[in-house]
């Protein structure tokens, strides 16, 4: 078994999220776009995998 599921559950936290098409982004954060890129990681913690 498991434990026993509550009869009755309160609200949800967060209601269904409205999507207008595959590439509606409203329900995400904006960040400005940038360029920029990581530097190359080269420490060798993977030279014997």
């Amino acid at each position: 078994g498991g434990l026993p599921l509550p009869r009755e559950v309160g609200p949800l936290p967060v209601g269904p999220l409205k999507v207008s098409g595959p590439t509606d982004t409203g329900n995400f954060d904006t960040y400005p776009r940038t360029c920029e890129f990581p530097e190359d990681e080269e420490s060798g913690w993977d030279k014997d995998f």
